[in-house]
């Protein structure tokens, strides 16, 4: 069946200079074809879904949407460096400026989205002697940024800690869906937790790694330094913009000596590394190496 186009129906357009040419309201951007199937409510609700960056809505009122649902979104890989207790991330409940920073960097694939309203996430997680992620459930805290986004109950960045802390630990996920509501007519990263493959390096990564760092002649796309003899080369990383170590497309991997990369966003681990101090010894002349951290572009 073809729908009428209103904005050429005549009969409407009558009624419209009867009322003093009445403006149209704001047609609201429903996507009928991309409205959430049960299985994937049924998902949501209990361990996330993998998605797509560009499915994410940011809604009028601040917060975030999936398909016709508001949802939370949450980092669910968390892979830690050393045996050094890493603070587990937090989920968000808007369009706050930490997501934005995420966005900017070219990492806002990493997250997944979920309804559950207990606190408890679904997450896997590799620590510092592991080879293997493994499935965990952890209780995580919600993003102050989005607190103060969203201005929740007067909450406020520059209030004390205490202030935020209470906040933070007094936040019901269940009062937010009440207060703003579950279901949506909008339109909305790519998985949910379950399906999302795991954020770890693929089988042939030592392949695609050589193949891309030969074909930009071993050389630094950053700060410019060659290093292509043999004992060069381990200084000499190939990294993902985006943060999913699953993308391989050229796209997405950049040619860095492990001083640049060590500068990218969540890559500050590296610093603590022997290839690191042994790099700076040998490769002095770079002007972030003289105490300086130059800020990538």
């Amino acid at each position: 069946m073809k729908l009428l186009d209103f904005l050429a129906f005549q009969p409407l357009n009558e009624l419209r200079r009867s009322m003093g040419n009445a403006e149209l309201g704001e047609i609201s951007t429903i996507r009928l074809g991309n409205r959430i199937t049960a299985d994937e409510l049924f998902q949501l609700s209990r361990q996330g879904i993998d998605i797509d960056p560009n499915e994410i809505e940011f809604l009028n009122d601040g917060t975030l949407g999936y398909k016709g649902r508001r949802v939370l979104l949450y980092i669910r890989d968390i892979e830690e460096y050393s045996h050094v207790q890493k603070d587990l991330p937090r989920f968000h409940i808007a369009h706050c400026r930490t997501l934005d920073q995420m966005l900017h960097n070219n990492r806002f694939e990493r997250y997944v989205v979920a309804t559950r309203v207990d606190g408890i996430f679904n997450l896997k997680q590799k620590k510092a002697w592991e080879s293997k992620f493994k499935p965990v459930e952890r209780k995580l805290d919600v993003c102050q940024n989005c607190l103060d986004h969203l201005r929740w109950n007067s909450f406020s960045i520059q209030g004390s800690s205490y202030a935020r802390k209470s906040a933070v630990s007094g936040f019901s996920i269940a009062s937010f869906f009440e207060r703003y509501g579950g279901s949506l007519f909008n339109e909305t990263p790519k998985y949910s937790d379950q399906d999302a493959p795991v954020n770890e390096y693929p089988v042939n990564f030592s392949y695609v790694s050589n193949q891309v760092r030969a074909g930009r002649h071993w050389t630094c796309e950053d700060c410019g330094v060659t290093l292509s003899g043999l004992g060069e080369r381990q200084y000499l990383h190939t990294h993902h913009k985006n943060g999913v170590k699953s993308d391989n497309s050229p796209s997405n991997l950049v040619v860095l000596c492990v001083a640049c990369h060590a500068q990218q966003p969540q890559h500050a681990h590296l610093r603590r590394s022997e290839a690191f101090r042994q790099f700076l010894a040998s490769h002095p002349t770079p002007n972030y190496f003289r105490g300086q951290v130059r800020k990538t572009a």
